[in-house]
């Protein structure tokens, strides 16, 4: 009897990590600004953005590395006006990163 439990737990708790995540999509994002200044200056850089998409749609969390403050600073309000769906209506939660590359043409 203990043995067929086990087994029961192992196989149960294997659907659970086989079974589909949500992953969010992007419904609208404003087009990203390269700052007035940075573009003067002809500053270039790569910067990563991490953030949270909550139930919502909306981002939190949002975090960015990068070389110019003035180019992180751009990137975060920009991804803070991003927002997201879900496939189906969930109590979903999931962390994102995007990398944002500023190159004067």
């Amino acid at each position: 009897m203990r043995a067929t439990f086990v087994l029961g737990a192992f196989l149960l708790s294997a659907t659970f990590a086989l079974a589909a995540k949500p992953e969010p999509y992007l419904k609208a994002a404003p087009m990203p600004f390269y700052p007035a200044l940075c573009r003067t200056a002809r500053i270039q850089g790569e910067v990563t953005v991490r953030f949270t998409v909550d139930e919502h749609g909306d981002t939190a969390n949002v975090e960015a590395d990068g070389s110019n403050k003035l180019l992180k600073e751009a990137v975060i309000q920009n991804v803070k006006n991003w927002k997201y769906g879900w496939d189906s209506s969930c109590a979903c939660r999931a962390k994102e990163k995007v990398i944002f590359k500023y190159i004067l043409g």
